[in-house]
C-alpha cells in the first residue's frame, strides 16, 4: 500500500509538470481571459539579442504570420553579452509561462506576451532555414572603423574598434566601411564566393586591412577569438 502511495503521488507531481499544451488561436482569439494564467506552448524558439518569439510552426515563421508568433519575456543576467537561450535557437521548444496583457511585446505593437517561467527543447535537428548569414568582419586596422552594410531591404551600421571583430546579418549586397573622420578604408560587394562559405555554420569571414577588405577561408579564421556560435552548432 506505502509503494502504491508514492507511486500515485510520482505520477500526479509528473503530470502537474506537463501542463496541458494551449494553442496559438485560443490565446489570440481571447488574450483577455488568459491574462494571468500560466500556459505551456509548442512551436519553434526564434531568438537573437535580448528577443525571444516562438513562432507556432515553420509556415507561420516563413511568413511572418501576425497571430503566428509569441513574444517571451525574460530577465537578462546582467553583463549578459548574448542570450541565456542561443542554444535554443531555431529548435521546437515547450515553454510554459504566464501571460501578461500589459507587455506588448518587443515593440510594444503585440497584444500580450509571456512571461517566461520554463524552456524544453523537443528531440529533433535545428531548423537552419531560419538562421541568417552572418558576415564576421575583422579590424586588423589601428583605427576605429565605421561600417555600413546595405542590401535590398534597407541598411546597418556600427562600429568595430580596432584590434576587434562585429558579426552582421548579411544578404547579397555591398560593404563600406571608414574611419571616425570619414576617410574610405575600404568597400566591397557582399557576398563572396562559395568557397569562402562555412557552410556548417552559415558564416562568412572577412578581414580589414590597411590594403582593404578580404574574404577568408573558415579554415583560416578558426584562430580568430570570435563571437560564441551556440545558436548554430
Amino acid at each position: 500500500m506505502r509503494a502504491s502511495a508514492v507511486t500515485v503521488l510520482v505520477l500526479a507531481v509528473a503530470q502537474l509538470g506537463q501542463a496541458a499544451e494551449t494553442k496559438f488561436a485560443d490565446i489570440f482569439s481571447n488574450p483577455a481571459g488568459f491574462n494571468h494564467k500560466r500556459v505551456t506552448i509548442t512551436g519553434l524558439a526564434d531568438i537573437g539579442g535580448d528577443a525571444f518569439w516562438v513562432w507556432r510552426d515553420a509556415k507561420a515563421w516563413r511568413h511572418a504570420d501576425d497571430e503566428g508568433a509569441i513574444f517571451v519575456a525574460y530577465d537578462i543576467p546582467a553583463k549578459a553579452t548574448v542570450s541565456p537561450y542561443d542554444y535554443a535557437n531555431a529548435r521546437f521548444v515547450r515553454v510554459t509561462g504566464t501571460i501578461d496583457t500589459s507587455i506588448h511585446g518587443h515593440l510594444g505593437m503585440d497584444p500580450f506576451s509571456l512571461v517566461l517561467e520554463h524552456v524544453e527543447v523537443l528531440p529533433g535537428p535545428r531548423q537552419r532555414e531560419f538562421l541568417p548569414i552572418l558576415g564576421y568582419f575583422q579590424n586588423d586596422t589601428r583605427d576605429k572603423l565605421h561600417i555600413k552594410i546595405t542590401d535590398g531591404e534597407g541598411y546597418t551600421v556600427s562600429d568595430i574598434p580596432a584590434g576587434n571583430h562585429s558579426v552582421f546579418a548579411i544578404k547579397k549586397g555591398a560593404v563600406a566601411l571608414t574611419t571616425p573622420c570619414g576617410r574610405i578604408v575600404a568597400q566591397s560587394r557582399l557576398l563572396p564566393p562559395s568557397r569562402f562559405y562555412d557552410s556548417q555554420k552559415k558564416i562568412y569571414y572577412f578581414r580589414i586591412s590597411g590594403s582593404g577588405i578580404t574574404s577568408v577561408m573558415p579554415q583560416d579564421a578558426k584562430r580568430w577569438k570570435l563571437s560564441s556560435t551556440g545558436d548554430r552548432d
